[in-house]
């Protein structure tokens, strides 16, 4: 009876011995193949609040990374639709300048190329990126409506924005934490209306009349202060996306070492885990053998 008692004991003391080891196996097998101390931030223990904080910070990080590549990627836009009206801006010089030359273009080609570059002018300043329009503001709306202007602008005429669907909020966005910027273009930037109003008003002009009217004077000036105004504006977009950039790197610089510090504090020492999964497996299998044989005692396998 003692000896069936004692038998008990020990088979009890092996079972109990067989959980722990195989947990133990199981853990370091896991540390193994996922490289980390934990699953869980409780299995950190006090470490696990600075693990916790970091975590959040580097999410942070990802957000902003990820938004300020979109918001750079509409800087590109905007600065290509500001080439754009430049282009546009400069070629209507050239085609003023042409009328007061020896060999003038025809009226009614000069008109047919002014409202073609009218039109372009609208499909630049009315595109989207993802569905929203750049260029109104805070309403998602086609900024631009030329149809809205008045059929004769006259001279000596002030800005005319009726064209102009959107509002005037100038939107603030932000890039980091605790740090905000001015961001985007309005369609009714001055020297966009400049542009506008200075392709309207040489529409006015009676071809058949005097070349050297005020009407055409006026529209090569306005045009000549657009692309001042515009040079002005592609300048305003190129610094902030400039600075947006920087931001961005000084950013990705600053996730690298909370990914760092997070390695240290999270990453498992895969040679030591590999020793002691070893370990753990030579006394697991020590502990199967002394469970199946009388004859070994389990002190002879775990010395």
């Amino acid at each position: 009876m003692v000896k069936q008692v004692g038998t008990n004991v020990f088979y009890g003391q092996l079972t109990s011995r067989m959980r722990e080891t195989s947990a133990q196996v199981s853990d370091a097998q896991l540390k193994a193949s996922t490289g980390k101390n934990s699953q869980t931030y409780s299995g950190y223990g006090a470490g696990a609040k600075p693990i916790v904080t970091l975590t959040h910070k580097k999410d942070s990080m990802d957000r902003h990374i990820s938004d300020n590549q979109y918001k750079i990627g509409r800087q590109d836009i905007m600065v290509a639709t500001m080439r754009g009206l430049l282009d546009i801006t400069s070629d209507f010089r050239t085609k003023l300048a042409s009328l007061r030359s020896a060999t003038p273009l025809e009226p009614s080609v000069f008109q047919g190329l002014v409202e073609r570059g009218l039109d372009h002018v609208q499909a630049l300043l009315n595109k989207t990126d993802n569905g929203e329009y750049l260029f109104a503001g805070s309403l998602n709306i086609a900024p631009v409506d030329l149809t809205k202007m008045p059929e004769s602008v006259g001279s000596n005429s002030g800005p005319i924005l009726t064209y102009y669907q959107g509002n005037d909020d100038e939107l603030v966005v932000q890039i980091a934490d605790g740090l905000n910027i001015n961001y985007g273009v309005r369609a009714n930037e001055p020297g966009i209306e400049k542009i506008i109003r200075a392709m309207k008003m040489s529409l006015d002009q009676d071809m058949g009349s005097d070349m050297n009217s005020s009407l055409l004077t006026q529209s090569m000036e306005l045009a000549e202060k657009a692309t001042t105004e515009i040079s002005q504006i592609l300048a305003k977009i190129a610094e902030n996306q400039r600075y947006v950039i920087d931001i961005n790197e000084q950013i990705k610089d600053d996730k690298v070492y909370v990914e760092q510090t997070l390695s240290v504090m999270q990453d498992a020492d895969l040679p030591e885990v590999l020793t002691d999964l070893a370990r753990h497996q030579t006394q697991l299998m020590a502990l199967y053998m002394a469970m199946t044989s009388k004859k070994v005692s389990l002190v002879d396998y775990m010395r």
